[in-house]
């Protein structure tokens, strides 16, 4: 099993210490080095950095506040209290309203509120209806 596979799977059954998501969003603090082959400078090395990040605000942490926040929210608070990485990193979540109402105001104020869309989705809706062209196929 991959790794990834094995932390998406810890995050859907609750079983991920908010620790191993510190440590991986704290992985590359003292900027890694880089294998001479890639010959980066600083700030590519940088770069890199802030799109793992990225990455893991947008999977394990997204999926943790989603699916078990409301065991979770004081700690993930806590942290962005202390820490302007998981500060950041909460402000690369994404939500549904309903969740995003049910955080605490402080973390409220770090991830981004959920944008109104002008049709609801639903399972067996694709988008806006559109006029069915009524003179039949090939017309």
């Amino acid at each position: 099993m991959w790794a990834s596979s094995r932390v998406d799977h810890a995050v859907w059954a609750d079983l991920l210490p908010l620790r191993v998501l510190d440590a991986l969003l704290h992985a590359g603090d003292d900027a890694p080095p880089v294998p001479p082959r890639w010959e980066l400078d600083e700030d590519e090395e940088w770069e890199q950095v802030a799109a793992y990040r990225a990455y893991v605000a947008a999977g394990p942490l997204e999926d943790l506040l989603r699916m078990h926040g409301d065991r979770h929210d004081a700690a993930v608070l806590a942290r962005c209290r202390v820490d302007p990485v998981w500060a950041e990193a909460v402000t690369g979540v994404w939500m549904g309203r309903e969740r995003w109402k049910q955080l605490p105001y402080e973390l409220r104020r770090l991830v981004p509120e959920p944008q109104r869309v002008p049709w609801a989705w639903r399972p067996d809706s694709v988008g806006p209806r559109r006029r069915r062209d009524r003179r039949g196929p090939g017309r």
